[in-house]
């Protein structure tokens, strides 16, 4: 229970020291756009702050509609899981105005690069954790 509660606690922080990372690949991935990466780091904040701010309040209207209806609910989670696989490719072709193809190309190489960095940063706190315990 211990590691748990410290690895839940661990894990703002190892997004926070993701983020910069985000905001370089997307500097390499949207490079012809000529912007420098302060404007791929500001990008990087307002799209994990969408993330954070969408999740709370989808859980929030998940839970309010659940006491209506569970049908009501299921169908609320769902329309939110659908909008955060679109907003990244409406931000990215709406920032870089790239064509749809290399938008949704594009996108999907930032997806995979960064869940494997955010997994090698679960597994690299997973491991401190476990040798400091």
């Amino acid at each position: 229970a211990a590691m748990a509660h410290g690895f839940f606690s661990a894990l703002p922080k190892l997004i926070l020291l993701c983020l910069p990372l985000f905001a370089l690949y997307t500097r390499f991935l949207f490079h012809k756009s000529k912007q420098v990466y302060l404007q791929h780091l500001v990008l990087a904040l307002h799209y994990h702050t969408f993330i954070y701010l969408w999740l709370m309040f989808e859980e929030g209207w998940t839970r309010l509609f659940g006491l209506v209806s569970p049908t009501a609910a299921s169908w609320v989670e769902e329309v939110g899981d659908l909008w955060m696989l679109v907003y990244p490719v409406l931000m990215l072709r709406y920032v870089f105005a790239n064509s749809w193809w290399k938008t949704l190309v594009k996108t999907g190489l930032l997806t995979g690069i960064y869940a494997i960095t955010l997994g090698l940063g679960f597994v690299i706190t997973a491991t401190i954790l476990l040798l400091t315990l």
